[in-house]
């Protein structure tokens, strides 16, 4: 039978169920559809800011002029949205996929590809809708890469591209204005903050134990830009190390597991790196109790419901190790919030206050002396450092 469904459904069966899910579990689609550069044209290899001394010391916190011209980007913002919808109703008038049934296998999946198209379409919109923004080839790779690495490649690039100067076009300019706004910046802060408590754990973690093995893990890792480069600035350091630590990196984008094997590769410690396939939550539940001495998971928690939240941070703290860290971070509200959603074209964020997030960290088990806040300037990503100080 071949009929046609409503979005919701279409959504959901791209994703891999049979019926419409929570907005969290649409950013599958995302993550294993939206790929427009190659793995070896990250701007993580070549532009990170982790590299440099001058953009890794720094702590951005610019937010005047972006507080003088907030109604004008709020104005564009609100052009931005009957642009997208006009868009999606066009795709469901005239471009609706067909969903098939009770044909056989290869007929399905044959028809998986177009659907997984229409979601992601849906999802984001036209390619170039707001030339402003998507004008230049940042801006457009961040718009329609965002929820993946290569989008947050290109954010945490900015500081360094524009020392370089590969930003003073017009075009150039005004993509950085917009990558630049105080949610940009906090995203930037995050990474900053990550890879330093990752490396100094790792340090830590040598100097009380010489020789005993490190097991580090990333969850949703993305390019995995904070624990490949705090890995390979460990192993220059501790050179006697190599061999001694491993790093797992979780991804159910197999693309962008790809572009963290090809950064590891640039960055010497390949053989130090192993890939899964897997979406987070399946993989939590299947490891051992006390086994990871830092899990990393930060960005996932911002589409997460507060129950899936909870239940996974629980997992999380269960296989930790004892004296064990867990790094991870949450997207918080702010006045730009609008902007990030139609501009940037960032959707299905869950932003929740500071006092908020700890309480998810509270209920998965984490003492309240267990938890440090590293707040960056803007307030907007805090990043949770739990450090499993007893037995759950």
């Amino acid at each position: 039978m071949i009929q046609r469904k409503g979005t919701a459904r279409l959504l959901a069966q791209v994703a891999g169920n049979g019926e419409a899910e929570e907005a969290p579990d649409r950013v599958a689609i995302l993550a294993e559809s939206i790929q427009t550069t190659p793995e070896d044209d990250s701007l993580a290899t070549e532009s990170s800011l982790l590299l440099n001394g001058e953009t890794l010391e720094m702590m951005e916190y610019s937010r005047w002029l972006y507080i003088v011209l907030w109604p004008l980007m709020m104005l564009y913002a609100c052009w931005a949205v009957p642009k997208v919808w006009i868009y999606r109703l066009y795709l469901f008038l005239f471009h609706r996929p067909l969903i098939i049934e009770e044909v056989s296998e290869d007929a399905r999946s044959k028809n998986r590809a177009s659907m997984k198209e229409y979601g992601k379409r849906w999802l984001l919109g036209p390619q170039n809708a707001l030339w402003l923004f998507d004008g230049h080839w940042l801006g457009k790779m961040v718009r329609n890469g965002v929820t993946t690495s290569e989008a947050l490649d290109g954010i945490n690039a900015v500081p360094v591209l524009r020392l370089r100067g590969q930003l003073d076009s017009f075009g150039g300019r005004l993509v950085r204005f917009w990558l630049n706004q105080p949610d940009g910046q906090s995203v930037r802060n995050r990474l900053r903050i990550t890879y330093k408590e990752i490396l100094k754990e790792l340090c830590l973690l040598w100097e009380r134990k010489p020789g005993q093995p490190i097991r580090v893990l990333s969850l949703a890792c993305g390019s995995a830009q904070a624990t490949v480069e705090a890995l390979a600035m460990f192993l220059a350091a501790y050179s006697d190390a190599k061999g001694k630590i491993e790093l797992h990196l979780v991804d159910l984008s197999g693309s962008s597991l790809m572009r963290a094997i090809h950064l590891a590769k640039i960055r010497g410690v390949e053989s130090h790196v192993f890939i899964h396939i897997k979406d987070v939550k399946s993989f939590v539940r299947e490891q051992p109790a006390d086994r990871w001495d830092i899990v990393e998971m930060v960005g996932f928690l911002d589409y997460r419901p507060w129950k899936s939240a909870v239940g996974i941070c629980r997992e999380i703290r269960r296989i930790t190790r004892v004296n064990g860290l867990f790094i991870s971070a949450h997207i918080g509200p702010n006045p730009w919030s609008f902007v990030v959603r139609w501009v940037i074209n960032w959707p299905l964020l869950i932003r929740r206050p500071i006092q908020a997030y700890r309480q998810i960290l509270l209920q998965a088990g984490f003492a309240d002396r267990e938890i440090a806040m590293h707040v960056e300037p803007h307030r907007i990503h805090p990043v949770g450092v739990c450090r499993k100080l007893e037995e759950f």
